[in-house]
């Protein structure tokens, strides 16, 4: 595709269901509507993108083309701020596309009558809108905003209303979310009160402390399920239990609840993390018949991968250096949080002066040491694809997109 019809670096793509079109937003507070296709005997004069297709099963992959592009919508920039967080709703009535804005702003724009429905706007004392998600039923009932003040603000669509407000323990930023109608091994969540009726969904989060929450909204309250990473000393070993911080967990709070611009005491029931990294990209599949799996990656470099049913099945897909030693799972017996807490804990190399004298020559004459195939920055974002081949794309700050199969 032609990036320079965007006058500004491009903030989010997303790929509009049961159709052959993109849309994209950037920092100029644009929104392009890309139509792209397979390229026939004569290619549009305007197309650069010359990438197999991977919706078509044929000896010879033909090249995508841009067929068109159109503005859909444009912001003013001065007020809003950059445009990012794209979401698509699809349904019999409308097709929607919901944005949010640097100013805290979430819009909607319908694609069929060309029409902003509604928009929300989230006061600044929750923070500045960092991730958002929607509801996994087919239509669309809710979508829930992250702020980076540690808030999740649940809207219901129908009702065109604030339907739930909670704020994580760790009141870390909410770096991405995802929702599931269910998870291995946890009964079904609940429901919004009779007056404002909305979907139960499990709600995956990934904040500070490098670790990925799973909750139950609108239930709140403590994490059902938590998948952590955080460093482990080989002197502290038999002490990792004592370290460990309990689970995190949603604190419910009203909808007309007001934070304060600037507190003077801090809030008691602010949680410690055990990690200074985070988590910036999830991805996963949850499944009745075959595994079910999460996988993480963030500002440690590294890719992980959580298996819901034993912490023995986890392992480190990328990131870990060579001459470290590779990464252990396992599930702590800390009280309550039994079966629900699985960690990862890092070894590191020890630095040169506490090695022994009798280990030094190895470590200096062991010669080249090859490169690490990871990352050697912040990953920020995973996605899997099945055709042509079944792999895992990671993207990252470090200018480059990986496979990894």
């Amino acid at each position: 595709m032609n990036s320079n019809v965007h006058r500004s670096p491009v903030t989010d793509c997303l790929i509009l269901d049961n159709s052959h079109s993109i849309v994209s937003s950037s920092t100029d507070g644009a929104l392009h509507l890309w139509r792209v296709d397979a390229a026939g005997n004569n290619p549009i004069s305007n197309s650069t993108n010359q990438a197999p297709s991977n919706n078509m099963v044929s000896s010879s992959l033909a090249p995508i083309m841009v067929q068109g592009t159109t503005i859909i919508k444009e912001m003013n920039v001065e007020e809003e701020g950059a445009v990012g967080n794209l979401m698509h709703f699809n349904s019999d009535q409308s097709s929607l596309i919901l944005f949010t804005t640097q100013r805290g702003c979430l819009h909607s724009w319908d694609l069929r009558t060309s029409k902003e429905p509604f928009k929300y706007t989230v006061p600044p004392e929750f923070g500045s809108v960092v991730s958002t998600c929607h509801s996994p039923s087919k239509n669309g009932v809710w979508v829930c905003l992250g702020t980076s003040l540690g808030y999740l603000l649940l809207y219901d669509l129908r009702f065109n209303m604030l339907s739930g407000l909670w704020r994580i323990s760790s009141h870390t930023p909410i770096m991405r979310m995802a929702a599931s109608n269910t998870i291995p091994g946890v009964s079904a969540p609940g429901y919004l009160n009779p007056e404002t009726p909305s979907d139960g969904a499990f709600l995956f989060v990934a904040s500070g402390g490098n670790d990925c929450n799973i909750f139950s909204i609108p239930d709140g309250g403590e994490a059902v399920k938590c998948f952590r990473s955080q460093p482990l000393s080989f002197s502290h070993y038999d002490e990792y239990q004592e370290s460990t911080q309990p689970l995190h967990s949603l604190i419910t709070l009203s909808p007309h609840y007001k934070p304060p611009i600037s507190p003077v005491v801090e809030d008691p029931r602010k949680a410690e993390v055990s990690s200074n990294h985070s988590v910036q990209a999830i991805m996963g599949r949850i499944s009745h018949s075959t595994t079910s799996f999460l996988l993480t990656g963030g500002t440690d470099q590294q890719i992980r991968y959580w298996d819901f049913t034993s912490a023995a099945k986890c392992f480190t897909i990328s990131g870990d250096l060579v001459g470290q030693p590779q990464s252990s799972y396992d599930s702590p017996s800390i009280p309550g949080a039994y079966g629900k807490l699985v960690i990862c804990h890092e070894f590191s190399t020890s630095p040169q002066d506490l090695c022994l004298s009798s280990q030094l020559p190895q470590r200096e004459e062991r010669g080249i040491v090859p490169p690490s195939p990871g990352h050697t920055d912040t990953i920020t974002d995973l996605k899997g694809i099945d055709l042509p081949l079944r792999m895992v794309l990671s993207s990252s700050r470090d200018g480059t997109i990986k496979g990894w199969r």
